[in-house]
């Protein structure tokens, strides 16, 4: 099994761009915080998530704003051919409000 949910801030966004095959593709990057649980201890998690939303998810994001907190779900997938570093890719992409 291959998903992943997590919440953060939108701290970076860049403009859409399309496929060869047309489908819109934009690539943002979250900063999540969060306090976990780990062998019966609390941890403190910070972290900054790369992400890829394509499709009409994609398109939606145009109204996607900095500072603002957002839902994701999707899959984790390595970044390129040549990258074995780990993107998410968001197939849920949703606001939540304060």
């Amino acid at each position: 099994m291959n998903q992943l949910e997590l919440t953060g801030t939108l701290i970076a966004i860049e403009p859409v761009r399309y496929t060869p095959g047309g489908i819109a593709i934009v690539n943002l990057t979250v900063s999540h915080t969060s306090e976990q649980s780990e062998a019966g201890n609390k941890r403190q998690v910070q972290c900054e998530v790369q992400v890829v939303v394509a499709g009409d998810n994609a398109l939606l994001c145009k109204r996607a704003k900095l500072g603002e907190r957002y839902r994701l779900k999707g899959f984790l997938a390595a970044k390129g051919k040549s990258s074995k570093a780990l993107v998410l890719h968001a197939t849920e992409f949703n606001f939540i409000e304060h």
